[in-house]
């Protein structure tokens, strides 16, 4: 016999509590703000991926020498006034689309600052255009113009991206501004105007990425380039394009994808750079990248170098990091350049050139000197760092900037604190009780899940080089199954039974594979449908035996199993669901991308299911869709067509339902959270989170708090309000590895048996009322940093009683 205060005394109070400080309804930034501590990495791999996230400009302001701008294609604009000591957001968190790709500042007021929205050197975000602030970030305003506009992607045609890479605002009159962009140049000259009045006009058409004034012309000589370059010598008004030597590989070529970069120095303010980068696009085997010299006098050409290899078949420059060059402002004949793994520095023009150490993020997207003192600074996909030594030694200035491109995040269910995630370009990152994030694993990381104990730490991740597992002593190995058997895909989805967590399943393109020991062993559980690929698998916290997989490239659709834990996977049925509602073609079935599926935690028969995910780029739906499959049909709860209009124009990625209220959802969009009440209530935006692309929504349903993967803007957290539903007991029930999420109360003549492992909510309480009566047949396992008080009970003649009432807890045999 094992009484039931020895299952108090002897619950695992875990070292979390909820915290005091947080209040519910409120969002906090969990970070990671600066680069992550070193775990098991070796020190060259550790140097390779650390950091927070991808930043594609540093900029600075001429008359605040300790001011700089940096900023994020996906997350947005950072600001530091301490020459990168800290760093604060710009204001930029809460625009429809937050990333930015480059800013000037006014030369009447360093409060005025334009910047380009989106991302001018890939599709992680599309631009909607040129933002004013006059009040340094407080407030934006958008100076698109209205008649003759600069162009910006429609949001009801997201396919059509329009990127800006390149501000320039004369260096005497903030008014005139011009912007370089992948639609053709223009300029606006009454950009401090009201946003009504703001115009702007095309100067040239085609695809341009770069702006630069001659030094010492007074603004009167401006250069552009892009796929071709141009130059005006009437301060901007009119451009000529530049002839470039036909034997030129920018014009031989026969790569599709082509940009031209130019730079100059006041040390040879005649003398203009151009480095040409090129490839076949997104995949690209063949690059070709090459240095060139025109002056701006006698009109003459040089070839300086071919830019040599770097990574691979990649040159020390590349199309997509081509903005990752300088020249010195004071030595015209000092360069620096990069792409993937390193700095190379000239010193004589160009001509030879040497790779200067390795203390940075791999994939360098910028490179610029101080206007105020001899320092280089470099943007990578990790963040910024310094040197003020030539190259020869780099300071890491990451700290505040939250930047994170989170695909996935996971939590320990037994102890909430520890959350790891799988990120762009930064590996697998984990974050312990006290709030330090270390580094994990190398390269893209994707799905990560922390298995916790009072002793032990282990975790689970997925990267572009598969699955891979961390030993509770640090020891990391790949546990993928054989190509052969399994296929080959660059993200890796994967899902834990939580009851079991040696128990796991892998959407591979070739079908669901299952592995009951941590992935040491793999077995083939569904194979893909003909002619398509799994993408993606679901799990059913609430029920671990429902799984679902998606497939993609041909026949799309959800398959869904309730036998998943059946030893015998010949034996395991499956049934074909296809989403169709008669509002949406005629009732066709709908042959999007799915972007999630969220079984409903009150209804074993139901789910949710999102459409239009795509890991980078853009659906080309204009309007999301988020249904409900009652069991017999589907139910659209989008709202649009019912004249809620909250979602129009964003991508739904993410579905989380509350698993304490029955009805209530949130998800995760291209702009933020919002939550709905039921099919009839209305969508409603969180505030307090910035608006970046959410990609992973988790509700820990112990801890009460909804965690929001963003990419862009790291990870974030909300607590929810405790939990007010009651579940009624009534006649005779066994319970078996329960979650109990809400509060419960045994009715009279009612027996609730407690078998296995029961966890208990933050905050839940158990009442049992005269003649009611709970029997425990294990454990209850509970969150609570102090003993759990959910049954307040006190012992007489064998008995446990509720608050002095005559129900019991009976005493039990485990």
């Amino acid at each position: 016999m094992r009484h039931l205060i020895l299952l108090l005394l002897s619950f695992p109070f875990f070292s979390w509590a909820q915290p005091e400080t947080l209040t519910y309804g409120k969002w906090r930034e969990l970070g990671p703000t600066e680069s992550p501590e070193n775990s098991n990495l070796t020190d060259y791999s550790y140097t390779r991926i650390k950091g927070t996230g991808r930043l594609i400009f540093i900029e600075f302001d001429e008359r605040l020498p300790n001011r700089i701008f940096t900023g994020s294609p996906t997350g947005g604009l950072f600001v530091s006034d301490d020459k990168g000591e800290s760093w604060r957001v710009g204001g930029t968190d809460h625009l429809f689309v937050p990333g930015v790709s480059h800013i000037q500042v006014a030369p009447e007021s360093s409060d005025t600052w334009f910047i380009a929205s989106g991302d001018g050197d890939a599709d992680f975000t599309f631009s909607i255009g040129v933002a004013r602030t006059k009040d340094a970030g407080k407030t934006w305003e958008w100076i698109n113009g209205v008649d003759e506009s600069l162009p910006v992607t429609e949001l009801n045609k997201p396919w059509n991206v329009v990127r800006i890479r390149k501000l320039l605002v004369e260096p005497k009159n903030g008014n005139r501004l011009w912007a370089a962009t992948t639609e053709g140049l223009f300029l606006t000259e009454n950009a401090l105007a009201p946003t009504a009045e703001v115009r702007w006009r095309k100067l040239a058409g085609g695809a341009f990425q770069d702006l630069c004034f001659q030094p010492e012309s007074r603004g009167r000589t401006v250069l552009a380039s892009g796929r071709e370059l141009w130059m005006s010598t009437d301060s901007g008004t009119h451009f000529n394009k530049i002839e470039i030597p036909r034997d030129f590989s920018v014009i031989t070529d026969d790569l599709p994808e082509k940009w031209l970069t130019i730079r100059m120095s006041a040390d040879a303010p005649n003398l203009l750079y151009v480095a040409y980068t090129a490839n076949e696009g997104h995949g690209s085997r063949r690059f070709n990248a090459e240095l060139y010299t025109f002056h701006l006098i006698d009109k003459r050409w040089s070839f300086i170098r071919e830019f040599g290899k770097d990574m691979g078949a990649q040159k020390q420059m590349g199309h997509g990091r081509h903005q990752s060059i300088a020249v010195h402002p004071k030595d015209a004949s000092t360069l620096y350049w990069g792409n993937v793994l390193r700095v190379h520095k000239s010193e004589d023009g160009g001509i030879t050139v040497s790779g200067l150490p390795k203390a940075y993020h791999d994939d360098l997207h910028y490179i610029t000197f101080d206007p105020h003192e001899n320092a280089v600074y470099i943007a990578t996909d990790g963040g910024i760092n310094r040197s003020r030594d030539g190259g020869n030694t780099w300071e890491d200035l990451t700290r505040g900037i939250g930047v994170s491109n989170m695909f996935n995040i996971g939590s320990s269910m037994s102890h909430p604190a520890h959350v790891s995630y799988g990120g762009f370009d930064t590996g697998n990152v984990w974050r312990d009780d006290q709030g330090v994030w270390r580094q994990v694993f190398f390269g893209d990381g994707f799905k990560s899940v922390p298995l916790v104990t009072d002793s032990t730490i282990g975790i689970y991740c997925s990267s572009s080089s598969g699955f891979g597992y961390m030993e509770p002593d640090g020891r990391t190995d790949f546990r993928t199954p054989s190509r052969n058997v399994a296929g080959y895909q660059w993200k890796v989805h994967f899902a834990v039974d939580l009851k079991d967590e040696d128990l796991l399943y892998l959407a591979a393109p070739k079908g669901v594979m299952r592995s009951w020991n941590r992935g040491e062993e793999w077995e083939m559980l569904k194979e893909a449908p003909k002619g398509a690929e799994v993408w993606e698998v679901y799990l059913n916290e609430h029920d671990p035996n429902e799984l679902y997989f998606t497939s993609i490239s041909g026949t799309e659709g959800i398959w869904r199993t309730r036998d998943a834990r059946n030893e015998m996977a010949l034996d395991i049925e499956w049934e074909r669901l296809v989403p169709s509602i008669p509002e949406f073609k005629n009732g066709e079935p709908i042959k999007l991308t799915i972007a999630d599926i969220e079984p409903d935690p009150f209804n074993p028969r139901a789910f949710w299911v999102a459409f239009g995910r795509q890991e980078n780029g853009f659906e080309g739906y204009p309007n999301p869709k988020v249904l409900y499959y009652n069991g017999s049909r589907y139910e659209d709860w989008t709202g649009i067509a019912r004249g809620d209009a909250m979602l129009q124009d964003r991508k739904v990625l993410e579905i989380e339902a509350d698993p304490a209220l029955s009805g209530r959802i949130y998800i995760g969009t291209s702009a933020g959270v919002f939550v709905k009440e039921g099919f009839n209530g209305a969508w409603s935006q969180e505030w307090g989170i910035p608006h970046a692309e959410v990609r992973e929504l988790e509700l820990h349903p112990y801890a009460r708090v909804l965690r929001a993967a963003t990419f862009g803007r790291g990870l974030w957290e909300m607590p929810l309000p405790a939990v007010e539903a009651k579940i009624k007991v009534r006649g005779e029930q066994h319970w078996t590895d329960r979650s109990i999420l809400t509060h419960l109360v045994v009715k009279n003549g009612a027996v609730l048996h407690l078998k296995g492992e029961t966890w208990m909510a933050y905050g839940v309480r158990i009442t049992v009322e005269p003649g009611g009566a709970v029997e425990v047949h294990g454990t209850i396992e509970v969150l609570a940093g102090t003993a759990w008080k959910g049954f307040d009970v006190q012992s007489s003649k064998g008995f446990l009683f509720f608050k002095g009432k005559s129900g019991e807890v009976r005493y039990s045999n485990r």
